[in-house]
């Protein structure tokens, strides 16, 4: 039996980077491969075997005969705090030594899915493209990882849309066409909406207006930060601040992956600051507006969208900012070629060439 090492994030309870795994290890176990996950912590490995999904953690890649760094944004610094983001990102070097034992042990590798820049890092940049240049191909995600790769590293990389994006609707048991009987929104509550500071005091002022004005039935706080435990008061508060305005809510703390496809798939609207929640709720058919001003983010929603459903944080910021209708993007907004293009992600990978 082959085994094929997975590589990415897996070293903490993220629920975006969990069903990304999950349809990996669902994928190439029924094709009859053994699937390893590289050093994947415990809770990551049960949020998997909750699906019924069969993978083990390992810490070496002795005995692979293929790794897959797949989707995620670990090859791209975030909005804010570069410069501590890169400091980490080359202190632990993860990839650049994972990817260095690989070569060392003739154990072949792609990069399949991932994000690619923006990197204001010299070092960082050498590391990603050292690992890029050794890979037996490159799939990333949008165009502008794609350019980046092209443009700073004079590599070749093709392009598949997100995977969350086509394959939620393909391998979920939820009704991605379900709609529900009434106007629900729902709320992922994190850090930037959560925290008292001005920017997250305003966030849930206008969160709050603009369930009064659209007259919505319900809402559900979506807490999937199970690392900020300090931050379930205030989730909990900010749920009774709403129900004081007369809409049913509720709190909703993260405990697998069903159970946050469940909740999805019965809303109308979804808020976010982060990106796989809000993929997911386009694949349901749901409308999305994302908080944020991440280059992931923002690429996902100007490529695919036309730059509905984005709103950078220095617009969201503006006094005069109310929270509309017009913010959420919908599948209207979907260029059908994207969509189409992102249902086999999966099947039209043909690993036996890369053997």
């Amino acid at each position: 039996m082959k085994t094929v090492l997975l590589i990415g994030r897996s070293d903490h309870d993220n629920f975006g980077d969990s069903l990304i795994f999950a349809f990996y290890v669902k994928h190439y176990s029924s094709k009859g491969f053994k699937v390893n996950i590289y050093k994947a912590t415990d809770i990551f490995i049960k949020r998997i075997a909750e699906l019924g999904y069969d993978c083990s953690s390992v810490n070496s890649v002795v005995g692979s005969n293929l790794a897959l760094f797949i989707g995620g944004g670990y090859f791209g610094e975030p909005d804010r705090k570069k410069a501590a983001w890169n400091k980490r990102f080359v202190e632990r070097n993860f990839f650049g030594i994972i990817a260095d034992d690989l070569v060392k042990h003739n154990v072949p590798y792609i990069i399949h899915g991932a994000e690619v820049g923006p990197l204001s890092s010299d070092t960082s940049r050498r590391i990603v493209s050292r690992v890029l240049a050794s890979a037996k191909h490159v799939v990333v995600r949008n165009e502008a990882s794609q350019s980046f790769i092209s443009k700073q590293f004079k590599l070749n990389a093709s392009l598949k849309r997100d995977i969350i994006f086509g394959e939620t609707s393909r391998f979920s048991k939820q009704d991605s066409n379900a709609q529900a009987s009434e106007t629900h929104l729902v709320i992922h509550a994190t850090g930037k909406i959560l925290r008292n500071n001005p920017f997250s005091r305003a966030f849930r002022r206008r969160i709050k207006h603009f369930i009064a004005r659209e007259l919505f039935s319900g809402a559900t706080i979506l807490f999937d930060q199970s690392t900020f435990p300090d931050l379930i008061p205030l989730a909990h508060r900010f749920s009774e601040e709403i129900s004081q305005k007369g809409v049913r809510c509720s709190v909703l703390e993260y405990h697998g992956i069903t159970q946050v496809l469940e909740c999805l798939s019965s809303c109308t609207h979804i808020i976010t600051t982060k990106l796989h929640v809000g993929v997911v709720g386009l694949s349901y058919r749901k409308n999305v507006m994302c908080v944020s001003s991440m280059a992931k983010n923002t690429r996902f929603y100007n490529e695919v969208c036309g730059g509905k459903g984005i709103i950078g944080l220095v617009g969201f910021w503006a006094f005069r900012f109310r929270i509309s209708s017009k913010h959420f993007a919908s599948h209207t907004d979907i260029d059908d070629l994207h969509y189409r293009s992102s249902l086999s992600y999966i099947d039209d990978l043909d690993i036996d060439s890369a053997f």
